[in-house]
């Protein structure tokens, strides 16, 4: 089939108009207008990238590779950031004080001797630190355990956790190595009085080992393309794709009301971030009508 120039320009011109036409408003021109009005603000497909950025402030003991894939939390996200390419991963080994063994320490109280024996352990690979402890005043014993961390700066936090009586949690208190006089002490505050000093020597003279902890380092890679909106980072998950409109109700003479239902159309990052889920979303939209007859959105809430 053949056409002349002015019979294609024709068919041309009646194609726009029709593509166009604002005049009546259905669910077929209203989902067209909508979907234009949502394609001309991009910036409703950005997502913040503060609570990420949050975890890759500073080096951590945490490798998120090990995360599962499939969790619905902070941890596996970043897993499938970092299987999508979109974030780096860099570690280096940092040594610290490995405080295992025995302590004893006397403290006098009412003119007698408050004694406390801890036993402490460190564990390969970890800042972590458990133990257990007992008191013993006045021919009575106590028993308790003890969880903390190690410091770089030769100094552990340590939390007391007596028997289930008043004040059962103590702490977490900061005790110094000390290691001046040839021993190994740990000093810092009882937690039993406040003010009164703790010093506790090491069983069998100072130790030398050290626990070596791997400490990783997060980055967003050059794959994953950011754009600043309110000072903040932020990241497309894709395009937004309006599926239907329903509900069309005229309000009054020169506005209308309407529901939408809509989905993402994900990006790489998108798939990643939601796991490809598409819960229903829907929104509310209102027509206004212009002085020529023709509609367009004026408002939109999702």
């Amino acid at each position: 089939m053949r056409y002349s120039t002015l019979g294609l320009v024709a068919i041309l011109l009646v194609n726009i108009t029709a593509c166009t036409n604002r005049k009546e408003l259905t669910p077929k021109s209203a989902r067209s207008m909508l979907q234009e009005k949502l394609d001309s603000e991009p910036n409703r497909t950005y997502v913040p990238l503060a609570a990420i950025t949050a975890l890759f402030q500073k080096q951590t003991t945490v490798d998120y590779r090990t995360n599962s894939v499939t969790a619905d939390d902070l941890p596996g996200l970043v897993r499938r950031l970092i299987d999508g390419g979109f974030v780096s991963v860099s570690s280096q080994a940092q040594t610290y004080p490995d405080v295992s063994g025995t302590y004893t320490s006397t403290v006098q109280f009412v003119n007698l001797p408050f004694e406390y024996h801890v036993s402490l352990q460190s564990h390969p690979g970890s800042t972590a630190i458990t133990g257990t402890f007992y008191t013993v005043y006045s021919g009575n014993r106590t028993d308790g355990s003890m969880t903390g961390n190690a410091h770089q700066d030769g100094q552990v936090d340590l939390t007391w956790q007596f028997p289930g009586n008043i004040n059962s949690t103590i702490g977490p208190y900061t005790y110094k190595i000390d290691r001046s006089d040839g021993s190994e002490k740990l000093n810092g505050p009882s937690p039993n009085w406040y003010g009164v000093t703790f010093s506790a020597a090491r069983n069998g003279g100072p130790s030398t080992a050290s626990v070596s902890v791997p400490m990783y380092s997060y980055a967003f890679t050059s794959k994953l393309e950011t754009k600043t909106i309110n000072n903040l980072a932020h990241a497309s998950v894709g395009h937004l794709v309006v599926t239907t409109v329903d509900n069309l109700l005229l309000a009054t003479d020169t506005q209308a009301t309407g529901t939408f239902a809509w989905k993402y159309q994900y990006n790489s990052f998108g798939e990643a971030v939601s796991q490809s889920k598409q819960p229903d979303r829907t929104g509310h939209v209102i027509f206004g009508k212009q002085p020529d007859g023709s509609w367009v959105v004026t408002e939109v809430s999702m």
